[in-house]
């Protein structure tokens, strides 16, 4: 009896041991499926962001740098919010058949969401007399990393795969199709914007049924007139930055000023082409407003100068003739 007792335990624990040995392994290959379609995903939006640029050896150098993003990524020392919002911006750019310079697709790279202005250089802007405007709000503080919305690694994954294969679908389609669409990310996670007319205009091959299948997962904001509203604030963006590009030829800039300007400059073109800054983009407009102010101001004091000059010089010739 004690021995058939014996081996009644021992085929227990063994029962035990294999539920725990499948459970396990269970875990494992769950985990090791959560980080492969993340994985995956990240390689197309590798793929995608380096496709944007020409020159071969920039394209290595960027391709370097997102591999050390994607690894960053999968280690979880990127904010999900911070990956959706990349993708959307280089979904936007691809759509619109945009080139990148190395130093523009390391700076999308680099865009991080409400906390990318903290990442900039430190704004210069005090006025003539010495007195910074009151009215400039502060520098948001740095996002929390995988905090505030929690995506879990799958989650994340299969929300890109999804935007991705939309994507592929309406290029597919038609490339006037893209007018209707643009992606974006928001505190809610990422999404496609697409105008109603898009269903009306475009009803054959995969784009109906992509489109239906992302509105499914609630990744899908409709607005009328997405087209017109694309447009006006393109022009209103690349206008700042043609503004801020007269302002750089200036005379009297500091090196931090200097930089701060090509900073919003580069910002504001890529804003016109479809980017998504995550930045207050009204904070911005009273940056450059206040830049602007300065800058007249230092012109008008350069103008009574020479002004002055003209008046003595005048006085002097007069005094001489005499």
């Amino acid at each position: 009896m004690e021995i058939e007792s014996v081996k009644s335990s021992l085929r227990e624990y063994g029962v035990i041991i294999v539920l725990i040995i499948v459970s396990v392994s269970g875990y494992l290959l769950f985990s090791q499926n959560k980080e492969d379609i993340l994985a995956y995903s990240l390689d197309v939006l590798g793929t995608k962001l380096v496709a944007l640029i020409d020159d071969e050896a920039a394209k290595q150098r960027v391709s370097e740098a997102f591999g050390r993003f994607q690894e960053q990524v999968l280690n979880q020392e990127v904010s999900a919010e911070q990956v959706e919002m990349i993708a959307a911006n280089v979904l936007n750019l691809s759509n619109a058949g945009t080139r990148l310079s190395p130093e523009e697709a390391e700076f999308v790279l680099n865009m991080k969401p409400e906390s990318f202005a903290a990442t900039l250089p430190a704004p210069d802007l005090t006025a003539p007399g010495g007195v910074t405007d009151p009215k400039v709000p502060p520098a948001p503080p740095e996002a929390p990393l995988f905090t505030g919305r929690t995506v879990q690694l799958t989650r994340l994954g299969e929300n890109l795969e999804a935007m991705f294969e939309f994507s592929d679908a309406v290029q597919g389609e038609a490339k006037t199709a893209t007018r209707f669409i643009r992606f974006g990310s928001d505190e809610k996670g990422i999404h496609v914007v697409v105008d109603p007319e898009f269903e009306k205009q475009f009803q054959s091959g995969r784009v109906i049924p992509a489109t239906r299948e992302l509105d499914r997962k609630n990744l899908v904001r409709w607005k009328k007139e997405l087209e017109k509203d694309v447009e006006k604030s393109a022009l209103i963006f690349e206008k700042d930055a043609l503004i801020l590009a007269d302002i750089q030829l200036s005379v009297g800039q500091s090196q931090e000023r200097s930089d701060r300007i090509r900073t919003l400059r580069r910002i504001r073109h890529l804003q016109s082409l479809g980017v998504i800054a995550g930045v207050d983009s009204a904070a911005i407009s009273l940056e450059i407003a206040q830049i602007v102010s300065g800058v007249n101001a230092e012109l008008d004091v350069v103008m009574k100068d020479l002004r002055g000059i003209t008046v003595v010089r005048s006085d002097s010739l007069s005094q001489r003739r005499q």
